[in-house]
C-alpha cells in the first residue's frame, strides 16, 4: 500500500534493544532477522538500517554488557552483505 502511494521509506530504525531485559532474543535478534527478510523482498535497493542498542558494546569501559543483547550483532553483519541493505549502523 505504501509503495502505491510512493511513500516507501528508505531508512528503518530498530530500537527494541534499548529497554529492559524482557524478550531480548525475540525483540532483538529475531526482530532484526525478520526485518532483514522483509527488506530482502523489497525491489528498492537504497535502504539503510539503524539498530539502536544498549549494553551490547563497550564504549566507556564501565557499561554492564548483556550477552543476550549482543546476539543482534550476528544478525546485523550479514545484512551488510546483501544487495538490499546498503548501510547498517549499530
Amino acid at each position: 500500500e505504501m509503495a502505491e502511494r510512493a511513500g516507501v521509506p528508505a531508512l528503518f530504525v530498530h530500537c527494541w534493544l534499548t529497554g529492559g531485559e524482557e524478550a531480548v532474543l525475540e525483540r532483538g535478534l529475531a526482530g532484526v532477522l525478520r526485518l532483514g527478510e522483509a527488506l530482502g523482498r523489497r525491489s528498492r535497493r537504497d535502504t539503510s538500517l539503524v539498530v539502536v542498542t544498549s549494553g551490547v558494546q563497550e564504549v566507556l569501559g564501565t557499561e554492564v554488557l548483556s550477552p543476550l543483547r549482543a546476539t543482534v550483532l550476528g544478525a546485523c553483519r550479514p545484512l551488510l552483505g546483501t544487495q538490499r541493505v546498503r548501510r547498517s549502523t549499530w
